[in-house]
């Protein structure tokens, strides 16, 4: 029999047990199935016992070493701190759960002693001849009983038995539709963590998240970048699941955050047309009140909306300044301007001249394509282009003018109104349009 001692001390990751153990021990077979080594795991009952092998699979003494690994830059593989069993075995021997690995044609048992020259408990193997396995690289923890058992199901896919109506399959990984995965987080099969948040849970592929190595901790943002280019993908090829994804943009849903910045133009027009059919077709989302009076001076009719269904619906519909150019180039000069027109127009600049003398700007009075626009300013430009129907009435063409004044001046038009109601201005009479 050999001694191999590593430097592995015992108390190296302390807050691991049994979860921990397993996973590193399970994400090797794992990543060995991918590669084609077969492998299998069963759990004997009454033995208390779990057995995890892979078929063909042969470990050299230099694994032991810590930070020894041959995955190195291969992100489709679960693990890549060169820790791996060793680490799980560690951990598992800290809580008596009794560890045999049959490797070749040995035997490897690890087991927690004091090192040799310093006076302190680390891992060590011991080496025997023999393996009752021959051509596997089986795994055998003993002192399991059944409640761990179960318990340790819930922590990899492969032990879950999904059925194929409970699960969307797409290229980054599995959306998981059963309310007990709702939240949770896996990469390979092998649970991460849990999310709140989330209306689904998530098995990624392992290239696809980001993980610290405890392999317990995903970036928020990584994570819900990732779950809307999976619901983009939905979207787009699995058939009936647009108006799911819907649903979830005006909830807000962290699932679909991003998913504006992955949903083609096949999506968003579907979006967009099911946003017209259930509002009109002059309706445009808005997420602020300020966007809200924005789009109702243009003509069209706001409906309050989720950040990401907006962004989604304004891929296709185009964004606020899109429709005020758009109106900008949709109108005429208008010329039947009568005597009461202009002396309402000469109020009204000599009412912005009392609020401020130095103010100067160009009004120009014109037919728009959509009546119900009431006034837009050129871009770059001091000019307020201005609806001819509002000539009638100057209080109307006043309130266009101070909007206009306090964009461009970027004052508050209220302060405004309150300096108009303040300070009498002599020979001027100023109300607010109610």
């Amino acid at each position: 029999m050999n001694v191999i001692e590593t430097t592995i001390s015992k108390d190296y990751v302390s807050d691991w047990g049994l979860n921990e153990g397993i996973r590193e021990i399970m994400q090797n077979a794992l990543d060995a199935n991918d590669k084609g080594f077969t492998g299998r795991l069963h759990y004997i009952k009454d033995k208390k016992k779990l057995i995890i092998y892979n078929r063909g699979v042969i470990l050299n003494k230099a694994s032991l070493l810590l930070g020894s690994t041959s995955k190195n830059n291969d992100i489709n593989q679960r693990g890549n701190y060169g820790e791996g069993y060793k680490v799980g075995s560690l951990a598992l021997c800290r809580i008596n759960k009794q560890v045999t690995i049959y490797n070749g044609n040995e035997t490897w048992i690890p087991y927690i002693d004091t090192h040799f020259e310093i006076d302190t408990p680390v891992l060590k193997f011991d080496i025997l001849s023999g393996n009752p396995y021959e051509g596997r690289l089986t795994f055998e923890i003993k002192n399991i009983n059944q409640e761990e058992w179960l318990e340790l199901k819930k922590q990899f896919i492969p032990l879950c038995n999904l059925k194929e109506d409970s699960y969307h399959k797409t290229p980054q990984g599995k959306v998981l539709l059963e309310d007990s995965f709702k939240g949770k987080i896996y990469s390979g099969g092998i649970f991460v963590s849990h999310n709140k948040e989330l209306d689904f849970g998530y098995d990624f592929k392992p290239s696809v998240l980001s993980l610290n190595r405890d392999r317990n901790m995903v970036d928020s943002f990584n994570l819900q970048w990732n779950t809307s280019k999976i619901w983009a993908y939905i979207s787009a090829n699995i058939e009936g699941k647009l108006y799911d994804v819907t649903s979830m943009l005006k909830a807000n849903c962290p699932d679909v955050k991003y998913m504006d910045q992955f949903s083609d133009y096949t999506i968003t027009g579907k979006l967009v047309e099911k946003f017209f059919e259930e509002n009109s077709k002059k309706s445009y989302p808005v997420t602020t009140n300020e966007e809200s009076e924005k789009v109702r001076s243009m003509g069209y009719r706001p409906i309050y909306s989720s950040v990401s269904y907006s962004d989604n619906l304004r891929k296709k519909l185009g964004t606020i300044e899109d429709l005020e150019r758009k109106i900008e180039l949709d109108w005429k000069l208008f010329k039947k301007i009568t005597a009461i027109d202009d002396a309402n127009i000469q109020w009204v600049f000599k009412v912005l001249h009392k609020i401020d003398h130095n103010f100067k700007f160009e009004m120009k009075i014109v037919k728009f394509a959509v009546d119900t626009t009431n006034s837009v300013h050129e871009k770059d430009k001091k000019n307020l282009i201005i609806n001819c129907l509002l000539l009638k009435d100057r209080y109307k063409i006043l309130r266009e003018a101070i909007k206009f004044y306090s964009s461009i001046e970027k004052k508050s038009s209220s302060n405004i109104w309150m300096q108009l109601y303040k300070d009498t201005v002599e020979g001027i009479e100023i109300k607010e349009e109610e």
